[in-house]
């Protein structure tokens, strides 16, 4: 082969390769660990970075942070959660029920006296920091699909302390009168702020 064409002949070749190797590339897009979420919906002394991790999350990929902020914003925690919750209840319950009076006392005032109550009022508060959480990160995030995945879910919401708080979130993105502002007045909730030093956003 003429040295003088050997150059542009192997150039050519290796241009062909990697045009073969673009067309069948497609970036991946970034795993999302659901992990990071939960963490940020079931906190308690809840650190910036937990809420900060799903907003980086979101800057790589939106469609599926928020598909999923979506659903637990909707359907609140999953079987799997709420079964974890139960059995939890349920120690935390007996521990109560062996906790000694002190003297003078026939019995502990603040210990539970029923099973079933005592775990549907922690179904109840865990449910509601689930979806709250779920919409603060969706107002966080603030992108026209994250905006009305608030939007979409308001309507069905008829707890009044969820209604309320996700009606704040909302508004914390504009002050457009939308689902969520109408939903909170249907339910006649008192949630307009009337003094703004007494109001703290989301």
């Amino acid at each position: 082969m003429n040295t003088s064409l050997r150059g542009p002949l192997v150039a050519l070749t290796l241009a062909g390769a990697l045009a073969t190797l673009g067309c069948a590339y497609h970036p991946a897009v970034p795993a999302i660990d659901r992990r990071a979420i939960v963490a940020w919906l079931t906190c308690i002394d809840c650190h910036p970075d937990q809420l900060n991790a799903i907003l980086s999350a979101a800057m790589s990929a939106p469609d599926s942070v928020v598909a999923m902020l979506r659903r637990d914003l909707a359907n609140g925690p999953d079987a799997a959660t709420l079964a974890g919750l139960d059995s939890a209840s349920d120690r935390a319950f007996r521990r109560l029920n062996t906790t000694v009076a002190p003297p003078g006392f026939a019995r502990v005032p603040w210990r539970p006296t029923s099973a079933i109550a005592f775990t549907a009022k922690h179904r109840l508060l865990a449910r509601r920091a689930w979806r709250m959480r779920a919409a603060v990160a969706l107002a966080r995030i603030g992108t026209p699909s994250a905006v009305q995945a608030i939007d979409g879910v308001c309507p069905g919401l008829t707890d009044t302390v969820e209604v309320e708080t996700v009606a704040f979130a909302r508004l914390s993105v504009d002050t457009l009168r939308g689902p969520c502002r109408i939903r909170a007045d249907s339910l006649n909730i008192q949630w307009r702020p009337v003094d703004v030093h007494l109001w703290v956003r989301p």
